[in-house]
């Protein structure tokens, strides 16, 4: 009975992990100069949640690449603030983390030199993650914020009606697929297609 007892508490916990994982976002962007079009590296971003006071800020430093990304953040609507030494600091409000959307990838955000503006702040315009238009379904990758860490097939299997098997073979509703590249056919067989793909960024991926 007793080992019966711990085995519950442990699934319960399990079961809880599982749940929180799943009521939790990322949000992930890249930092630019507006002169040269450098990545801003070592600036400090903080997130905070606007319907949340009580939950904890997180804070993180862009990397030699401009890009930075949080995950594990409840529901909520967020802010960021941007801040780095020679630029004006810079605010994007209303990022809004919810069930039906729980990623963003905010993109190139602009810094200017300290000289231009004290302080900015930009309302975030929600571009839609799926969009189903005169018959086709478009998934605006650069939106996601798994397209910073992801190769382009793994975004692929976050795209609707579209799998991915053991052998990397590309298929929608259960049938194979022509692949186009900037509407250029890729003429490779499914092993090499499959390498080209893990070997392309997530990042490289516009829609």
């Amino acid at each position: 009975m007793k080992f019966l007892l711990i085995a519950f508490f442990c699934f319960l916990s399990t079961v809880s992990n599982a749940q929180n994982e799943i009521n939790t976002g990322a949000i992930a962007g890249n930092l630019v100069d507006e002169k040269n079009k450098k990545p801003v590296i070592a600036a400090t971003i903080t997130v905070s949640n606007l319907l949340n006071i009580a939950q904890k800020h997180e804070i993180s430093l862009s990397d030699k690449d401009g890009e930075f990304s949080f995950t594990k953040l409840p529901i909520g609507i967020y802010r960021i603030a941007i801040s780095a030494i020679g630029y004006s600091t810079l605010s994007i409000d209303s990022i809004n983390l919810r069930k039906e959307r729980m990623g963003f990838n905010v993109a190139d955000i602009v810094l200017s030199d300290s000289g231009k503006n004290l302080v900015a702040v930009i309302v975030y315009a929600e571009k839609p993650l799926y969009e189903n238009k005169d018959g086709k379904i478009t998934f605006n990758a650069g939106e996601s914020a798994l397209s910073a860490t992801s190769t382009t097939t793994e975004l692929l299997k976050q795209t609707p009606l579209i799998t991915v098997d053991n052998d990397g073979k590309i298929l929608m509703r259960g049938k194979e697929i022509k692949v186009l590249i900037d509407d250029k056919p890729v003429e490779m067989d499914a092993r090499q297609l499959q390498d080209l793909l893990e070997s392309m960024p997530g990042s490289m991926i516009e829609k």
